[in-house]
């Protein structure tokens, strides 16, 4: 009986091991691309400066690879994506924080898993559940689909209207604190429908920023 004993508790100090190997030191960062990008895109400028900055973290990008024309029917998949992975990780990792983080249509379905969707032609949604947000330090957005001007998040000149504005800002209110979302005038989604494509200045600039908006949660959290 003892032999036994001591060896089922070697084997559950292994099985933490592992599971502990797998969890960032850091942070854990889950993000969703934009419109016509592969792989990770240009929101892996903003997860790569937030690495440098928290050492120990780790990334896992979502792919959103469907054309434009398809975006109604292919946001609700990418929103169950973000979901799945938050709940995976802070199960799996629960002393990690987790960071997420989206561009224009990722920033769309990023903002829905912690706020619900609620913007005309998609279907509502609840947001995470509260022992999930409880996990999330920070979220961070650029050029979101869903933007809205005047909220506690919204950071940027932008006046709107975005492409899908929210309908139910107030979803947002048990995590309100933990969210900066990027939205410049005269950015094609998230503010006037424009052709200027204005992102691709203000991302870059707005970064430092949106990581010491990061540091700043996890010192809150401390």
């Amino acid at each position: 009986m003892r032999a036994s004993a001591t060896y089922a508790s070697v084997l559950s100090l292994l099985s933490a091991s592992t599971v502990n190997a797998q969890c960032a030191s850091g942070v854990h960062i889950i993000s969703a691309n934009g419109v016509i990008e592969g792989g990770v895109g240009k929101i892996g400028e903003f997860m790569t400066a937030l690495q440098a900055k928290v050492p120990g973290s780790d990334t896992e990008a979502i792919p959103f690879n469907q054309p434009y024309a398809a975006y109604v029917q292919a946001q609700p998949a990418v929103l169950a994506d973000v979901v799945s992975r938050a709940t995976s990780y802070a199960q799996k990792c629960p002393d990690t924080p987790i960071v997420l983080a989206g561009l224009n249509r990722g920033a769309h379905a990023v903002m829905d898993a912690v706020c619900g969707a609620s913007s005309d032609q998609f279907t509502a949604t609840e947001p995470l559940p509260v022992d999930v947000l409880s996990k999330i330090a920070a979220v961070v957005t650029f050029s979101d689909y869903s933007w809205l001007p005047g909220q506690l998040w919204s950071r940027g000149d932008a006046t709107g209207p975005s492409t899908y504005p929210r309908k139910n800002p107030a979803g947002c209110d048990p995590v309100v604190t933990k969210i900066a979302s990027y939205c410049a005038a005269k950015d094609p989604w998230c503010d006037k429908q424009t052709t200027d494509f204005v992102e691709n200045a203000y991302l870059p600039a707005k970064i430092p920023e949106a990581v010491d908006f990061v540091v700043s949660q996890l010192g809150n959290k401390a």
